[in-house]
């Protein structure tokens, strides 16, 4: 694994002319050196038909496009993933599979530093508040954890919410005035703080 110091992490961390004043993470990716991200996800596995053939995926491969609006494919439409749409079979067979970097980052373990903050932390970096459901499995919330005492340990102002039994995107179908919204609702109040304090 290539070494930085501290100065060129915090170039290579924050490519705009204006670093972020702070950062409030809803269960983000990350910590990709964890053996999580090339595991299988058995609750994942068990809900998918049979892996279609790789003729399946082809036009996928083929296409301009790279964007599509619509539907998290973590469960926000009440009748589930669409397995006969290409995009959303590939996306949830290669999480479902632990194939996740292959597709998107084939050149996994290297270079890891180019995507994951965990590996770009320095003493700059913002304030920092995360949000995570204690049910997710497309990202375990132990991977913020990870995340948050890293921080910690460089000294970063730091809060982690906790949200009871929410999985993966919950913020998608909470409702206003539950428990999960006055919890999530923290992790803003601690962003708040933070810019206001920064425009005094």
């Amino acid at each position: 694994m290539k070494l930085y110091t501290n100065k060129q992490r915090s170039c290579q961390a924050w490519t705009v002319p204006t670093p972020p004043l702070a950062i409030l993470d809803f269960y983000g990716a990350k910590d990709f050196e964890d053996p999580f991200w090339t595991s299988t996800i058995p609750p994942i596995l068990s809900k998918l038909p049979p892996t279609p053939p790789s003729s399946f995926f082809e036009h996928l491969y083929a296409e301009k496009e790279t964007f599509q609006g619509g539907v998290s494919l973590e469960g926000q439409a009440s009748s589930g993933p669409d397995f006969s749409d290409p995009r959303q079979a590939f996306v949830l067979q290669t999480i479902g599979h632990g194939k996740l970097f292959d597709a998107i980052w084939p050149q996994a373990p290297k270079n890891l530093d180019l995507i994951d903050p965990i590996l770009n932390i320095h003493k700059s970096w913002p304030p920092t508040a995360f949000v995570h459901g204690n049910a997710d499995i497309m990202v375990p919330m132990r991977l913020s954890h990870n995340l948050e005492k890293r921080l910690k340990e460089q000294g970063i102002e730091t809060e982690f919410f906790e949200v009871e039994g929410e999985p993966h995107t919950f913020v998608g179908k909470m409702v206003k005035g539950s428990r999960t919204w006055d919890t999530q609702r923290k992790g803003f109040d601690f962003l708040e703080e933070v810019l206001n304090r920064s425009y005094v």
